[in-house]
């Protein structure tokens, strides 16, 4: 089945090309030209598989806010596809959860390796989770008291500790003691009065790789516990245990009840009396039984050897889930499932003939609902009287608790393998270390880029493969150490003692055993950063030489206004004269633009004030009567585009031109204000004046003069709107959208 991408790219030809390029490589592609048009898209449907992200999309959100509201709807394989490699640039990217980072303009071939390993990364890591979920919700939710421990050895490997590496709700219950309290701690700090029967029991356990099963009374906790201990890995120790103090009260109360029964039987043969109240408390003690036996969910059985017949208690027939009251040996031989009977033959003779410990489970299917059921039995055997007593208990639920932990640790087992085989045939070269700088492994990836087989490099460590001297190696280490992670850039060596720049990703993990492991994917860069050297030269140059252009052009712009000048000091016509003045300060006014760009960081755009404020008193200076005339400004701070700010400038070089030279004719005195301000995403440029003011029958549509008809044009290039509002003076107000 095709697997569905979201390329989410703003330039519309590359993401054609790169969407025809992933056609090609037979996955189905949808395009988004910006980060709010994919979170719409991914919201919107179920259907898309992984998502490649441009990092810069221009205005608006960019890639790594894309992604990270894109993860909180899905949990989908991001790669991060961009053209950019500065390191704040890929910092942004580390906080998102993403599986790789690909440079545009990588070959296809790349490009299909990297999604193909972001699907394996992906899918491994999601098993891995429901793995981890799955294990921890049965080890927490079960009521059998469940305990991992790390095993402690001293200097010749021979345990003499275990500290506690995970319990469960039940545990914490038993000790009266939260899992953060007990979490890090050994046994022996907690519980320093454990037996030393036990730590011997444990470390038999141990060397022997086999697991067994105890009771014990523990006088901390005044309880009596059955456990099952085994080894469900390496160094690691795990116990399930219950609380059995019921049953061990209720075997002791049978017990009790089994020897006053006897006593009343020795007392019936003296007296009729004495056998009536006899009679009256074994009905009393039999109640007391079943009650006993129902509390405790056991039975006991009796087997009378010279009869072969078998004695069942009622808890034992409601376990077994039949009606038996004293039936032949034979018919109680029938009830478990065929694969345990000879086991269980086996284990009677021995009791019998040896004196063989009877401590036994079996499955049987019980006759009154068909279920198939875990039984616990132990017996002893009477040889003067050739009995033998028994007792059984329903340790389903326990037994199934068993069979599922250690198929959810069979199932953590397959994961690994799995890892291992994505470690193996990776195409990236990876490490897995210790953080102390010891290599454990390297796959044949790593071993291809530093020249060396993988003993090579598990022998020598990371002095072996990393430039020791490399200033930046310290930091990097220390900043791992604190986050448990780092990406960076660092120097590697070869084995033929060649260098080479690299670009490392390097985490902590804990692995199954909660041993501290690193995992590391190397990346050789030699030949970006030679690219990259070869960048900056050419960009040096191109900055060079486009200094030299600006200074060309301000003087060329200089000498146009300074060829105006000379050519109207020739002239005795007074119109021609002010036509070429004017084009002398409309040069002018693109001249002191150029000048501010020229010296400003950015190019493209120019705060208002920095451009109108020294050209409103460069205009008003050329002015015979500039002295009388006052000035007002208020220019807000406003970011413009180039392209707005030069047609700007002339409008306000034109009706400030006005304003000077008609507005205060016959007057001594004079105010002009000009002002510019932000309102509802437009700007509104005002120049008033209180002068005589302007005719009626003059307006921006319909004048002749080429100052007004100039004006009206770049107005609506500008595509504003211009008028004018007659009062007590004049006031022009143009208002444009605002393009910041």
């Amino acid at each position: 089945m095709k697997k569905t991408i979201l390329l989410v790219e703003d330039e519309i030809i590359l993401a054609m090309t790169e969407k025809m390029s992933l056609e090609q490589y037979g996955y189905a592609v949808v395009i988004a030209n910006s980060g709010k048009t994919a979170v719409g898209i991914v919201a919107g449907t179920a259907d898309i598989d992984l998502v490649l992200m441009d990092i810069d999309l221009g205005e608006g959100m960019d890639g790594t806010q894309a992604a990270a509201e894109i993860l909180s709807m899905h949990d989908l394989p991001i790669v991060f596809l961009s053209s950019h490699t500065e390191s704040e640039i890929v910092e942004k990217t580390e906080k998102i959860t993403s599986y790789g980072y690909v440079v545009k303009n990588s070959s296809i071939t790349v490009l299909d390796a990297s999604i193909k390993m972001a699907f394996k990364l992906f899918n491994a890591n999601r098993k891995t989770r429901e793995s981890e979920k799955r294990f921890h919700l049965l080890f927490n939710s079960i009521q059998t008291v469940n305990t991992l421990y790390e095993v402690i050895r001293d200097a010749n490997g021979t345990p003499v500790d275990y500290r506690y590496l995970e319990v469960n709700p039940a545990f914490e219950k038993m000790v009266g003691m939260p899992a953060r309290e007990l979490i890090g701690k050994t046994l022996l700090e907690l519980f320093p009065k454990t037996e030393r029967y036990w730590l011997d029991a444990f470390k038999d356990i141990i060397e022997k790789n086999a697991p067994q099963r105890f009771e014990q009374y523990s006088e901390e906790l005044n309880s009596h516990t059955e456990l099952y201990v085994y080894l469900p890995q390496y160094n690691q120790l795990a116990m399930s245990s219950r609380d059995i103090s019921d049953r061990k009260q209720a075997e002791t109360a049978l017990r009790k009840m089994n020897d006053e029964y006897e006593a009343l039987n020795e007392r019936l043969r003296s007296s009729l009396e004495e056998l009536h109240r006899s009679e009256i408390a074994l009905k009393q003690n039999r109640a007391a039984l079943i009650r006993a036996e129902k509390i405790a969910k056991i039975g006991n059985w009796t087997l009378k050897l010279d009869t072969r017949e078998i004695i069942a208690s009622h808890g034992s027939n409601e376990i077994y889930g039949v009606n038996f009251d004293q039936v032949p040996l034979s018919v109680f031989q029938k009830i478990p499932l065929l694969e345990y009977r000879e086991m269980m033959d086996r284990a009677l003779a021995d009791l019998v003939s040896k004196n063989t410990p009877y401590d036994i489970f079996f499955r049987i299917r019980r006759q009154s609902d068909d279920e198939i059921i875990d039984i616990h039995s132990i017996a002893d055997y009477d040889r003067d009287s050739n009995t033998v007593f028994g007792v059984i208990s329903d340790v389903t639920e326990y037994r199934n608790a068993i069979r599922d932990l250690e198929a959810s640790t069979e199932k953590l087992k397959r994961s690994e393998q799995r890892y291992h085989s994505f470690f193996n045939l990776s195409n990236e070269a990876m490490l897995l270390t210790a953080p102390e700088g010891d290599i454990l492994a390297a796959n044949s990836a790593a071993c291809e880029m530093f020249g060396a087989s993988e003993e090579e490099i598990t022998k020598n460590g990371r002095k072996g493969i990393m430039d020791m001297t490399d200033p930046r190696l310290a930091p990097a280490l220390e900043q791992r150490k604190k986050t448990g992670l780092f990406r960076g850039e660092l120097t590697c060596l070869r084995k033929n003692g060649g260098t080479f720049a690299c670009e490392l990703s390097s985490s902590v993990f804990s692995d199954v055993d909660g041993l501290q492991k690193t995992g590391i994917v190397i990346r050789d860069i030699t030949a970006r950063k030679q690219a990259e050297e070869r960048a900056a030269a050419f960009l040096a140059d191109k900055e060079l030489l486009l200094k030299e252009v600006h200074h060309r052009i301000k003087n060329n712009m200089s000498s146009i206004n300074g060829l105006l000048v000379l050519q109207a000091g020739t002239l005795k016509d007074p119109a021609a004269v002010s036509a070429l003045e004017e084009a002398g300060n409309r040069v002018k006014s693109m001249q002191l633009l150029y000048d501010k760009l020229y010296r400003s960081p950015d190019y493209d755009q120019l705060p208002l004030c920095d451009y109108l404020d020294p050209l409103v008193d460069e205009v008003t200076s050329n002015f015979p009567n500039r002295a009388s005339v006052r000035i007002e400004k208020d220019i807000s701070r406003i970011m413009l585009k180039t392209a707005m700010l030069q047609p700007l400038g002339i409008i306000v070089n034109e009706l400030l031109s006005n304003a000077m030279k008609y507005a205060f004719v016959g007057r001594t005195a004079g105010l002009v204000t000009v002002s510019a301000t932000v309102s509802q995403n437009r700007v509104i440029l005002a120049i008033t004046d209180d002068g005589n003011g302007m005719p009626e029958s003059v307006d921006f549509e319909h004048s002749t003069g080429f100052g007004l008809v100039l004006v009206n044009g770049l107005t609506q290039q500008l595509e504003g709107m211009i008028r004018i509002e007659r009062g007590e003076g004049t006031r022009i107000v143009l208002e444009l959208i605002c393009h910041q």
